[in-house]
Formats: structure tokens, sequence, C-alpha cells
């Protein structure tokens, strides 16, 4: 009876002991897991869903002609041809299929084709760098989203202002774009039609951009005491939010020889787009 109780009791104590182990490892698991998350909701530049989705199709932002098609559809998923100029080339030997261009780092963040990829810089990305290039229908739009950082010490790449630009090295169709908190976005008075301001326009809005090799947007992050001419000319960006990058065609005739990069005058004939982050 004695030897009963005594073997009892280490059994007890044997399956106690590995309960509190158990317990203690999916403590210890869900303590690693708790931070894993909390490292990527504190990193900087992190790209954590947004709560606003993209529509499937918007109102094209700058028909012109009665040929052209009054909406845009959505573009999620794209192919990059390269980055740079000459294709194949080192680091870009080959297309990059099926990327998802409702990213920003998916695009931005790399400056190359070649596998494997290096971990890709959260925005504004590999600044300065061989641009992407890809196609787009005529009749497409993409919001690539993005969030800022959270202090002005957490920010990456350098200076906390940049610019998006064309790149006519590569060819590019005339160019709309904007820098809003929705995406598919172009509702507001263009701050630049054509490459020319617009007075009273949004500066975070570029329509019918000229392929030129300049400034698309330029954008800063905001700061204490910002003058209001820095307003009118520059997209200010306030720390930690969302942000999409929303990109798609000017509606104009393929008459124009700076438009020669696209393969039809249909609104579903591809043009060759490369836009660069600065």
């Amino acid at each position: 009876m004695k030897r009963k109780l005594i073997y009892l009791g280490f059994l007890t104590f044997i399956i106690t002991t590995i309960l509190i182990f158990q317990n203690c490892s999916r403590v210890r698991l869900n303590h690693i897991a708790d931070n894993l998350v909390l490292d990527e909701v504190t990193s900087p530049g992190n790209n954590t869903p947004p709560t606003v989705s993209c529509p499937n199709t918007i109102t094209a932002p700058d028909t012109q002609t009665p040929s052209q098609t009054s909406e845009r559809i959505l573009k999620k998923i794209n192919t990059i041809l390269g980055y740079g100029t000459v294709f194949p080339s080192i680091l870009s030997p080959y297309p990059r299929n099926n990327v998802d261009f409702s990213e920003y780092t998916n695009v931005w963040g790399y400056a190359q084709t070649k596998i494997p990829l290096p971990e890709a810089l959260p925005w504004p990305g590999l600044r300065g760098t061989s641009f992407p290039v890809f196609k787009m229908p005529r009749n497409a739009y993409f919001g690539a989203h993005f969030k800022t950082p959270k202090r002005p010490e957490d920010f990456m790449g350098g200076a906390a202002a940049g610019m998006y630009l064309t790149n006519n090295y590569g060819g590019n169709a005339i160019m709309t774009v904007s820098i809003s908190k929705q995406c598919g976005d172009f509702s507001k008075l263009p701050g630049f039609e054509g490459g020319v301001r617009v007075p009273g326009g949004d500066p975070c809005y570029t329509r019918n951009r000229p392929n030129d090799d300049s400034a698309l947007i330029n954008w800063i992050m905001e700061y204490p005491g910002m003058p209001e001419v820095t307003r009118q000319y520059q997209c200010v960006l306030e720390y930690d939010t969302d942000y999409f990058l929303n990109v798609t065609m000017a509606s104009i005739e393929n008459t124009n020889p700076i438009d020669t990069r696209c393969t039809s005058p249909s609104v579903t004939g591809e043009c060759v787009v490369s836009i660069g982050s600065r």
C-alpha cells in the first residue's frame, strides 16, 4: 500500500511537471509571437495591410476625347520587365512575374529581378537607383499602399523629402499620378497639369505629365512651422499614416511622338511605364 502511494505521488509529480512545462512553453511561444507582431507594427515604414481597399473600377481622371473610356480598371498583378534601361542585364536577367502592385515595397523596394531577391526596403524604397519598368493598359490603374514611419528618427532612405519622376530613357507614356489616403483617388483639383502648376491645386496630384525626365510629385514629411508656400508646391505627408501611390495613363490620343511607347491608341493598348523614387 505504501509503495502504491509513493508510486502515485511520483506519477502525480511527473504529470504536474509536464503540464507546468507545457504551459510555460505555450507562454513562451505566445510571448515570442507577441514580440514578432509588435516588431512588425512598430518597424519603420511597415507595410501592414491598409483598412482601405482599392475599388475594381474608378472614373477616369482626365478623359479628353470621345474615343477614350470613362473608366479605369484595377490592375493589381503585373510583371516588372526589369530595373534600369537595358534588359537583360546582370541585375535584371529576366522579368519578375505576378508581382502584387497593391503593396509599394513589392515594386520600389528592389532594384533587381535576379533571384534570390534581397529583403525589400520599406517606403520610400531604393531611392536614386534603377527605375522599375512595366507595362499597363491605357484603361488600367493601380494603387500601391505604403505607410510612413512613426517618427522622424525612424526615417529610412535618407532625407525626409523626395520625389517621383518619369524616366525617358526607358520610354514612358504620359502619366497621371496621385498620393492619397484613398486608393484610386484622383478627385481633387490637380496641382500640376501637363507639367504646369495649377493655382490652388493639390501638389499631391499631377495630371497628364509629359515624359521629360522630371518630377511627377515632390513630397516632404510634415514638420512644425512648415511655411505655407511649401504646402503649395510639395505634397506634405504625415508620419505613421497609410497612403497610396495611385498611377494611371493619361487619356490622350496616341498621336503625340512623346507617347509612342504605347502599342495602340486603343484603350486596351499597353504602354511602357517607368517611375522612379528619389
